[in-house]
């Protein structure tokens, strides 16, 4: 019958003896609560740093679950969409393909489109030798010379591609190389140009497969985090620890934080 008017005497109690501030004040002036954080965070074998560690990613995985994921992809997708329509494509690309022909970065990738093409052709063989059979008169064909004809260009293109691989200063790699700096300048400073990218970057952001790709991508994304999360043995969990054991650190040794 007199519980609630016992609690409510013993609440009043404690706190017109124990938790005033001048009490509470003396005992906390000699306690150092990031030290004694930090150390708790940086001990390894602390089972309460674990404990931190899966609380942590279980809250991770129950958001990602609890969320309704068409509804968090399309927003995280709007927002990225919001960032890329007021960042300017042609003038980034054009740096980048500067910087690129700068440091000779594009001769690897020349050099295995080459060979990406050689590759294609050498499967191709028959079709090109179809081509070629059908569109020589049929004297030629009489004469096995459409034979000959597509021998001779299989080789010649064989020839090409080899000599573009071994040689640096090739004329048709010189060739090619003239136009990827006249097209980085084009991004960097022709209007034209630029608009061109930037209609081509809207057109592209606006198209229902984008989003429909988009939105795979960002479950997969979230399915994979949710179990990562859920398993402790992962990558994940290891980098929650070590951001733990990072923030320990810091509380323990860095005086202004």
């Amino acid at each position: 019958t007199n519980k609630d008017r016992i609690a409510d005497t013993m609440a009043v109690f404690l706190r017109d003896n124990f938790l005033t501030p001048q009490v509470v004040a003396r005992r906390l002036s000699g306690f150092n609560l990031a030290a004694s954080a930090g150390a708790f965070l940086t001990d390894p074998d602390r089972s309460g740093q674990s404990r931190l560690r899966a609380g942590a990613a279980n809250l991770l995985a129950d958001v990602l679950e609890s969320l309704d994921p068409e509804r968090l992809g399309a927003q995280v997708r709007a927002g990225l969409v919001h960032q890329l329509e007021k960042l300017e494509i042609a003038p980034l690309l054009g740096q980048m393909l500067h910087a690129a022909i700068a440091d000779r970065r594009h001769l690897p990738l020349m050099e295995s489109a080459i060979r990406w093409a050689a590759d294609a052709l050498e499967a191709n063989e028959d079709l090109v030798r179809t081509m070629i059979s059908e569109r020589a008169n049929s004297l030629m064909r009489f004469a096995g010379l459409d034979t000959r004809l597509a021998n001779a260009v299989l080789d010649g293109l064989y020839k090409l591609m080899a000599e573009m691989i071994v040689q640096p200063d090739h004329p048709l790699k010189l060739r090619f190389e003239g136009m990827l700096e006249d097209l980085a300048e084009k991004l960097l400073h022709d209007p034209e140009t630029q608009a061109k990218v930037e209609k081509a970057k809207r057109e592209l952001l606006a198209n229902p497969s984008v989003s429909a790709w988009w939105q795979s991508v960002w479950e997969r994304l979230r399915r994979t985090l949710i179990e990562a999360a859920r398993n402790p043995e992962t990558a994940l969990g290891t980098r929650m620890t070590s951001m733990l054991g990072e923030l320990g650190q810091a509380l323990r040794s860095d005086p202004a934080l």
